[in-house]
């Protein structure tokens, strides 16, 4: 991402937070800010404040679309818990169970990585390397 300043007192600020994996979510974020930049003009910022992953089916989407600046204006992202959960299982994949238990099986899934063994409760390290695998480099930059 590019160094972002504000310099006018009067710029907005549209904040999208725990998008979760729904890209169709994310789809209409972008939709209304491009709607509400129509308006009032682009005198404005979007903060993305983390956790874009786990839960909802769409992970690898909602990273690769947030990964190029989805918005008319200057764009900040912000890491959330969800995506330190993932860098510390591709660093320790014994965090697999926590990271399985809070949605990190979906994020999985839409990276296409086997579920077989996640689901048995074993094999972490294999699932960690074939996630690391399927990881672009634009999303790990990301």
């Amino acid at each position: 991402m590019e160094d972002v300043k504000i310099t006018n007192e009067n710029t907005r600020v549209y904040a999208i937070g725990d998008i979760h994996g729904r890209l169709d979510l994310l789809e209409r974020a972008i939709a209304a800010v491009e709607r509400d930049i129509e308006q009032y003009g682009p005198a404005a910022l979007t903060v993305t404040l983390g956790d874009y992953i786990d839960r909802g089916p769409d992970s690898r989407g909602v990273i690769e679309r947030l990964s190029t600046n989805p918005f008319p204006i200057p764009y900040v992202a912000l890491k959330g818990n969800h995506e330190t959960l993932l860098e510390t299982f591709l660093a320790n994949p014994e965090s697999g169970l926590q990271w399985r238990q809070l949605g990190g099986s979906e994020t999985l899934h839409s990276y296409g990585v086997r579920l077989s063994r996640l689901m048995q409760g074993r094999g972490y390290d294999v699932i960690a390397q074939e996630l690391r695998a399927a990881l672009p480099p634009a999303h790990v930059d990301f």
